[in-house]
Order: C-alpha cells, then structure tokens, then sequence
C-alpha cells in the first residue's frame, strides 16, 4: 500500500509548491506591485468600466483565493493530519471560510468576465461548484464519514486549482495567438481551467479507493 501511496508523491508536491507560488504571486501582484495587475490592466486596455464595488469584490476574491490555494495542500499530508489534528481541523476552517468568500466574490465578478456572458457562466459554474464541493466535504466529516470526506475535498481542491491551470493557459494562449482574440480564448480558459481538473481528480479517487479496497480486502 505504501508503494501505491508514492506513486503520487511527486505530483502531490508539483502542485503544491505550484499553489504556495501562485497564491504568493497574486498576493504581491495586487498588494505591492507598482502597476495595475494583469486582470486590471487587460480589462481597462479593453475599454470596461471598473467601479468601486468591482474592485472590492476582486481583493475579497484574490486575498481568499490565495489564503485557500496556499493552506489547501497541507491538509492533504497524511503524517500532518495525524500528529497535528487540531492543526488540521484550523486549518480546515480557515480553508473553508476562504473558499466561502472567494466563491461569493467570484460569483459576483463572473457577471463581468471579458469575454461576454459564456465566459460568466463559466467562472460562475466554477464558483458554485467550488462552494458545493467543499460544503460537500464539511457535511461529511461532521458525520465521521473521512472516507467521503476525503473524496469531496479532492474534487474541490481539484476547482482551487483552476487559479494554477488558468495562469499556465493564458500565456500559453498569448504566446501561441497573440493578444488579438484575446477575449476569444479567454471565453474558452473560462471553462479549460477547472473543467479537466475535475476530471483528473475523478479519475484520481476512482483509482486510489478501489486500490485502497483491494488492499483492504486482502488483509
């Protein structure tokens, strides 16, 4: 059981130290940076009228967004979890109360994704999704079922992600199209950021709990 486990060490750890990287970047970007950040930058360059509760709404989501995509991998840690529980379970709080004020945040600022109402639903399905998963999980281990709560918050650390694969999409798209159809491909990185992600994590519990029975069933 304990080779099955290593097999996704290293993967766990890509993308952990992709989450400490892109939460740290979006804190600096939108707290110390000497210019307006990409997202601010892009949408005055396009014309759109920023106003005041846009821009509120965005530092909710930012800040939140990036407290939960930095502490989510450490509740993943298996050793961590079982020599610190009380660690786990605050940290688990602080996650979830992220995750309610960057999901409400981001629903509000879908209404006003670049790339016109398909690019909201996109971000807006994202967001009710990342709020029903990790409710999901909370409803779960409240009633001592680990199991099902483990799988929920796979699949809902698998929607905090989307933060890393969006900003490895974009400039792959800028690079490969230019800035031109901007608003084009962004409609379509809209749904490409979380939609493989969810599918990824399903396959991920599908193999890593019928493993787990297997072994359990040869005991």
């Amino acid at each position: 059981m304990k080779t099955v486990g290593k097999r996704y060490t290293a993967a766990f750890w890509i993308v952990a130290c992709f989450s400490f990287l892109v939460g740290l970047y979006s804190i600096m970007v939108y707290t110390f940076a000497s210019e307006p950040a990409p997202m601010i930058a892009t949408k005055l360059s396009l014309g759109e009228v920023l106003d005041q509760t846009w821009y509120l709404f965005l530092y909710i989501h930012v800040f939140c967004s990036s407290l939960a995509i930095m502490t989510g991998p450490f509740q993943f840690i298996g050793g961590l979890r079982k020599r610190f529980p009380g660690l786990h379970r605050r940290l688990g709080m602080l996650y979830m109360l992220c995750i309610g004020g960057g999901g409400l945040s981001g629903l509000y600022l879908a209404f006003f994704a670049t790339g016109g109402w398909f690019a909201g639903m996109g971000f807006a399905a994202l967001s009710l999704l990342w709020m029903w998963t990790a409710w999901r999980g909370l409803q779960h281990i409240r009633a001592a079922n680990v199991q099902e709560h483990r799988k929920w918050m796979i699949r809902n650390f698998a929607l905090t992600c989307a933060a890393i694969t969006l900003r490895i999409y974009l400039p792959l798209s800028i690079v490969t199209f230019g800035l031109a159809p901007y608003e084009t491909y962004y409609t379509w990185i809209s749904w490409l950021c979380w939609l493989p992600n969810l599918f990824v994590a399903e396959w991920y519990i599908r193999r890593k709990f019928s493993i787990y029975r297997k072994y359990l069933s040869q005991q």
